[in-house]
């Protein structure tokens, strides 16, 4: 967190001195951290379980679709949901324009059966994420900001040194871990969104962003020789 309020030239901040561009930290999986949430909350973790951190809609009617949609595309790999939790968040450190598209945000812990190694849930997870974008592509809200049985990202629209004081998660002790990669970067041809808050679910990127739509089409084009 030190480190990232080092970056706060790298990023815009609004005329209210709080809005701005986003940051926000990719972790380690704090396995203890979680193991001691379940047990204050008497949910049961597998040996091997996953943490998805989700940006849903502040609409009940369509955050409850999203959340039966991820329940049901977990349902078909044969992935149990030993809880939700919604994070908890200071929204009095944000700035106007973050406030007005701040998302609810939830994590859902998710069992793999017995004798799962972790590259086989991480694969899992990723075709899971996947299926539930595409069927959630219409839910302007919807975002997947990691869904991972390695790491946990928390990231919003807020400064650095906000971004403590917002997640309150990140000053509780048994948080730790081994790795972490942190960013905050000026968008630059973008409006500030809470789903591009840095950093991504596998890396941060430090580059414009111009080409994204032709990449997606070349994809996409390819797309039938991945079935």
């Amino acid at each position: 967190i030190e480190s990232l309020a080092r970056m706060s030239h790298r990023g815009a901040v609004g005329a209210d001195g709080k809005a701005g561009d986003g940051c926000g930290l990719l972790l380690q999986k704090p396995d203890g951290f979680f193991r001691s949430l379940a047990t204050e909350t008497g949910w049961q973790l597998a040996t091997r379980y996953g943490v998805g951190m989700i940006f849903l809609s502040q609409d009940p009617g369509r955050r409850k679709a999203a959340m039966e949609t991820i329940e049901k595309e977990l349902s078909k790999e044969t992935l149990t949901i030993a809880g939700w939790r919604e994070v908890p968040v200071n929204p009095d450190v944000l700035g106007q324009i973050a406030k007005d598209g701040l998302p609810r945000i939830f994590q859902v812990l998710i069992n793999a059966p017995f004798g799962w190694g972790a590259k086989d849930l991480e694969r899992r997870l990723f075709m899971i994420r996947r299926r539930i974008e595409k069927h959630l592509v219409h839910d302007p809200d919807f975002y997947v900001v990691s869904f991972s049985n390695l790491v946990v990202v928390y990231k919003g629209l807020c400064r650095p040194s906000d971004l403590p004081l917002f997640f309150t998660d990140l000053a509780d002790l048994r948080l730790s871990s081994a790795v972490c990669l942190f960013h905050q970067r000026f968008s630059t041809n973008t409006a500030p969104q809470w789903p591009l808050a840095q950093p991504f679910r596998y890396l941060a990127h430090n580059g414009e962003l111009n080409t994204i739509t032709g990449n997606r089409q070349w994809s996409a084009a390819r797309g039938y020789k991945l079935s």
